[in-house]
């Protein structure tokens, strides 16, 4: 996981441009924007420190856009049922 640093201080720079010249409060920015997943304590945190104090939660990251979200692993054979694994073998020239 690597943050790039050039794309943080972008962010923080758009935050408190919509906060000091356009005039929209934390909240309504953490509302609207993030759909409340992001604080509007941790936007103001993240924003005034110009990103030098960057969020530890993978969420948070993920949703400020900063960090690509967790994927999701397939399944392993070992993991599947008797049935499905039945299933794949018999269709695994369709897959």
């Amino acid at each position: 996981m690597t943050i790039a640093m050039g794309k943080a201080k972008k962010l923080a720079r758009r935050l408190l441009c919509e906060n000091l010249k356009n005039g929209r409060s934390w909240r309504k920015i953490a509302s609207e924007d993030y759909g409340n997943l992001v604080s509007y304590a941790t936007l103001n945190r993240f924003a005034i420190s110009k990103s030098t104090w960057i969020p530890k939660s993978k969420k948070i990251l993920a949703a400020l856009g900063l960090i690509q979200p967790p994927k999701t692993k397939p399944k392993r054979i070992f993991d599947l049922s008797p049935k499905e694994l039945l299933w794949c073998l018999e269709n695994r020239s369709e897959i």
